[in-house]
């Protein structure tokens, strides 16, 4: 019996430590604070937005509250606040609409304005400039869509989904998904490098994951 107990300690002390899954909701009921209270609340950028009752499609058109924001005026998550919530393994959820959709429009934004890389909708189609770039155009102008993002650190695939279809993958091999040592994730707000690729419009729901949402349940 002394034998097996010991045998149990010694495999359980070799045990590889399973890391907690954990997730953050930010749902805009006139607040941009996360609902856990576990993360830090999201900061506006440029002009503040401001709090609006939209009918939302995928809830039978049922009235919420969303957030809504200028052309170039997005959202901010600290990462560095956050304790690197987003690592190089996450999956980012966003409920949102755009008015314009002519040519480019930023998304998220991982390098803080320094860096023109990263994810964009391209009249109507879904691109991570300047590696992977959707064939067809599901997103339409100030229309809701269901947009998510996800990267793996270990096969450095990141993947992009549209209602839960996936459009755009490809192997993130220099990091240009990963947020830098700045430590931020911008949402709609444009970099500095090439300007004036924003569109105004608004938000319901963002959600962030530190872990890949696998696809069946994107779907």
């Amino acid at each position: 019996m002394r034998c097996f107990l010991f045998l149990l300690v010694a495999i359980w002390a070799f045990m590889p430590t399973v890391k907690a899954q954990r997730m953050g909701v930010y749902r805009f009921f006139k607040t941009l604070e996360e609902e856990s209270g576990k993360l830090p609340a999201l900061k506006p950028l440029s002009q503040p937005g401001t709090y609006q009752e939209e009918k939302l499609p995928e809830l039978k058109n049922a009235k919420r509250t969303v957030y809504a924001f200028e052309q170039n005026s997005g959202l901010q998550f600290d990462n560095r606040a956050a304790n690197g919530f987003l690592g190089g393994s996450y999956t980012i959820e966003i409920y949102f609409r755009f008015l314009a959709l002519d040519s480019w429009k930023r998304v998220i934004d991982f390098k803080n304005r320094k860096s023109d890389y990263g994810c964009y909708i391209y009249d109507g189609k879904l691109n991570f400039y300047n590696f992977a770039v959707g064939t067809k155009a599901p997103v339409h102008p100030n229309e809701y869509t269901h947009y998510v993002v996800s990267r793996d650190a270990k096969t450095q695939q990141l993947k992009m989904y549209v209602d839960g279809e996936s459009k755009v993958e490809f192997t993130d091999k220099f990091d240009q998904g990963v947020i830098d040592d700045d430590g931020v994730l911008n949402f709609f707000f444009d970099d500095l490098i090439v300007k004036e690729e924003a569109s105004e419009g608004a938000v319901a729901m963002i959600k962030i994951y530190d872990y890949v949402v696998d696809p069946a349940t994107i779907k």
